[in-house]
C-alpha cells in the first residue's frame, strides 16, 4: 500500500534552489560530516531530521530517508487497516486505509508519528498485563526517542501520551515506567552518539530547541484562507474528545475519563498547531490524521456507531487536497505511484542514475549562484558560511569548506536566544573567514530584521570584497568595527501611532529594541494555538511583518554610508507598530533607541 500511494518523484530528489531544500541540504550535510547538534547546529529538526525529506545531496542520507518514509507509510497503512478490521469488511478497511495513505504527502509524513504513537498508547491501555507489556513499553520509549530526534516538537507529546497510557493501567508498576524511560534514554543516547553528537551538548540542544518550539507560532502564524477547515477541525476535536472521555468513563469512571481526554487533547492540539498555524497545505494533515484518532478511541463495539465521522473527514480531506494540489492527484493511479517508488529507489541506489541527477542539480545551482572562479580559487579549502540562506552552495562547490550558522537560516532565529547564538557565531574568533550573503525576505519580513543581532554582527565583523554574483562576498575583518551601544531615547507609544526616528550623528548606526504588550487573551491564544500577528510600517509606506520573539534584539534603523561597506539599508525616519490582534487595540509598544559608533 505504501508503494501504491507513493507521491515523491525522482525530480523532487534533485537538488534545487528552493527554501525547503536549503535546510534539507544542511541536515544531510550534518549527518554526513557528523556535525554536533547543540554545539554546532540547532534546528526544528534533530540529528535524524534528514529522514523526513530525502534529497540527493548525499547518497547515504537520501537512501535512509527513502527507506524510512517507505517504512513509515507501510506501518501507517497496517495500523489503520488492522484497527478497522474489527468493525468493517476487509474491502472497506482496505479502501479507507488506501485513501488516508494517499493523503500523506512527503512534506508532513513525519507528523504521522504522533497519531501512530497515540494508537500505540491506546493499545497499551487495552493490552492484558504480563511480561510482554514491559517489553512493549521499552520499545515505546525507543519510538519516542526516534520521533524527537527526527523533529523535536514531536517528542514531548508522544512522551506525555505514553506516560498517561501507563498511568491508566490498573496494574501499572514503577518498573514498567522505568522500562519506558530506560528504553527512551538508551535509544536517544545510541542515536545521539552514532550521529556524531556529544552527550555534553544535550542540555544546550534541548534548551535551544525549547526556544524553537515556543517561538514558532508567533513567527509563522498566518490568517486562515479557508475558514471551513477551522470549523471542521473544531467539530472533529470536540467529537473525538467526547468519544475518548466516554470510553474512559466506561472503563474506570472520572479518573480514566480525564486521562483519555488528556491524551486526546495533547495529540489533537499538536496536529492542530502543525496544520493550522500556517496555511500552506498543512491543514490536510489534520484532516488526514483525525480519522486515525477516531478509529483508535472508539472501541471495537462502538466503531460502527462513529465511523460516519472519519468517513466525513476523509471525504473533505480528499476534496480539499485536490483543490490545493496535494497528493490525491494519484489516488486513482496506483500504478503511477508504484512506478515513482521504483524510479526513486533506482535513482538513489544505482550510481549511474544518481550521478546523472546530481550532475543536473549541480549544474542548475551553479547557473543560479554564479560564483566567479577567481573567488572560488581564493576561498578554496577555507571555511565559508551562507547567510541568510544558501546552504546547497557548499554542495554545489565542493572546494568550499562549509561552516553553517547555528540556526542554519537567519529567518529561523525567531527568538532572542537563537538570534544571539547566530550573532555570537559571526562575532567570535572562530567565525568563518568568508560569508556569502544574499538579500532574502520571507512572509513579508524585513531582511535586515531576520535574526537582527546576527545581521548587525555581520556588518560589524565583515566587509564586502565582491559583488560579482547574486551573493555578496564578505571577508572577516581583523577587528570589530562597532563600538558599544549608547542609549539615545526611550519611547512609549500606542499601537498604530507613528514614532518619529531621529537622524543619527555622523559615523553612528541607529538601532532600536521593540517591546510589544500583547493582551492576556492573545497570550492565552498563542500558548494554546496562535495569537495575533504584528507588523511594522516603515516611513509610512512599507509594511513588514514583525517577529516579536526577537524584540529585545537591536534592530537596525540606519547605517552610516561611509562605514566601508556596500550593504545598504534604507534609512528609517518613522516607525509604526500595528497588530491584527482584536484584543490588543489599546496596547502599547516600547522602543529603546541607541547609537553605535561605526569605524572602518
Amino acid at each position: 500500500m505504501a508503494i501504491a500511494t507513493w507521491n515523491i518523484s525522482p525530480q523532487s530528489l534533485k537538488p534545487v534552489d528552493v527554501i525547503d531544500y536549503d535546510y534539507r541540504a544542511a541536515l544531510e550535510w550534518a549527518a554526513t560530516d557528523r556535525l554536533s547538534f547543540g554545539s554546532h547546529l540547532v534546528f526544528t529538526f534533530g540529528p535524524l531530521g534528514f529522514l523526513a525529506s530525502p534529497v540527493l545531496f548525499f547518497a547515504v542520507p537520501a537512501f535512509f530517508g527513502f527507506a524510512f518514509l517507505t517504512a513509515l507509510k507501510t506501518c501507517t497503512g497496517c495500523v489503520i487497516y488492522r484497527s478497522l478490521r474489527s468493525s468493517a469488511p476487509a474491502v472497506a478497511a482496505l479502501l479507507f486505509s488506501y485513501l488516508v495513505m494517499a493523503l500523506i504527502s512527503p512534506g508532513f509524513a513525519v507528523e504521522f508519528l504522533v497519531p501512530l504513537g497515540f494508537v500505540w498508547a491506546v493499545k497499551i491501555v487495552d493490552r492484558p498485563g504480563g511480561r510482554r507489556l514491559g517489553e512493549e513499553l521499552v520499545m515505546a520509549g525507543g519510538f519516542t526517542a526516534v520521533a524527537g530526534l527526527i523533529k523535536v516538537s514531536l517528542g514531548p507529546p508522544v512522551l506525555l501520551v505514553f506516560v498517561v497510557a501507563w498511568a491508566l493501567r490498573p496494574d501499572r508498576a514503577v518498573r514498567q515506567l522505568g522500562g519506558y524511560i530506560g528504553g527512551l534514554a538508551v535509544a536517544f543516547a545510541a542515536v545521539w552518539l552514532a550521529t556524531g553528537n556529544s552527550l555534553l551538548s544535550v542540555f544546550t540542544w534541548l534548551r535551544l530547541e525549547a526556544a524553537f518550539i515556543s517561538g514558532y507560532s508567533a513567527m509563522a502564524s498566518e490568517m486562515p484562507g479557508r475558514l471551513y477547515s477551522y470549523w471542521l477541525a473544531g467539530v472533529a476535536i470536540v467529537t473525538v474528545v467526547v468519544i475518548a472521555g466516554l470510553r474512559g468513563f466506561q472503563r474506570g469512571g472520572l479518573p480514566h475519563a480525564a486521562g483519555w481526554i488528556l491524551m486526546t487533547l495533547v495529540v489533537t492540539e499538536v496536529l492542530f498547531r502543525e496544520s493550522f498555524v500556517r496555511h500552506d497545505q498543512h491543514d490536510v494533515l489534520f484532516l488526514a490524521a483525525t480519522p486515525l484518532l477516531f478509529i483508535a478511541v472508539a472501541g471495537p463495539a462502538q466503531r460502527r456507531v462513529w465511523r460516519v465521522q472519519p468517513a466525513l473527514l476523509l471525504t473533505v480531506a480528499v476534496c480539499e487536497s485536490a483543490v490545493v494540489g496535494v497528493a490525491p492527484s494519484l489516488v486513482a493511479r496506483p500504478q503511477t505511484a508504484a512506478h515513482l517508488w521504483l524510479s526513486d529507489g533506482k535513482t538513489i541506489v544505482l550510481p549511474s542514475d544518481r550521478r546523472t541527477l546530481e550532475a543536473e542539480g549541480r549544474s542548475g545551482l551553479q547557473g543560479i549562484y554564479r560564483l566567479p572562479s577567481s573567488w572560488l580559487t581564493e576561498m578554496r579549502g577555507q571555511r565559508v558560511a551562507a547567510a541568510p540562506r544558501g546552504q546547497p552552495m557548499a554542495w554545489t562547490y565542493p572546494q568550499l569548506r562549509w561552516q553553517p550558522m547555528p540556526t542554519i537560516q537567519e529567518y529561523t532565529a525567531y527568538t532572542s536566544s537563537l538570534d544571539n547564538l547566530d550573532a555570537s557565531f559571526f562575532g567570535s574568533q572562530d567565525a568563518p573567514p568568508w560569508v556569502l550573503q544574499q538579500s532574502f525576505g520571507l512572509d513579508g519580513r524585513n531582511p535586515a530584521w531576520d535574526s537582527p543581532a546576527a545581521e548587525l554582527a555581520l556588518r560589524c565583523n565583515y566587509r564586502v570584497v565582491s559583488t560579482d554574483s547574486p551573493f555578496l562576498t564578505l571577508l572577516h575583518r581583523t577587528h570589530d568595527m562597532c563600538g558599544r551601544a549608547q542609549p539615545l531615547a526611550d519611547v512609549h507609544a500606542k499601537l498604530g501611532r507613528a514614532v518619529t526616528i531621529p537622524a543619527p550623528a555622523a559615523g553612528m548606526a541607529l538601532v532600536t529594541t521593540i517591546h510589544t504588550s500583547p493582551s492576556l487573551a492573545g497570550l492565552l491564544a498563542g500558548a494554546v494555538f496562535k495569537g495575533g500577528t504584528y507588523s511594522v510600517i516603515v516611513n509610512n509606506t512599507t509594511r513588514y511583518r514583525f517577529v516579536t520573539g526577537t524584540g529585545s534584539s537591536a534592530h537596525l534603523l540606519n547605517w552610516p554610508v561611509d562605514s566601508g561597506t556596500t550593504m545598504a539599508v534604507p534609512a528609517v525616519h518613522s516607525l509604526t507598530v500595528v497588530s491584527n490582534d482584536p484584543w490588543a487595540s489599546k496596547s502599547s509598544v516600547d522602543l529603546r533607541l541607541s547609537e553605535i559608533p561605526v569605524g572602518r
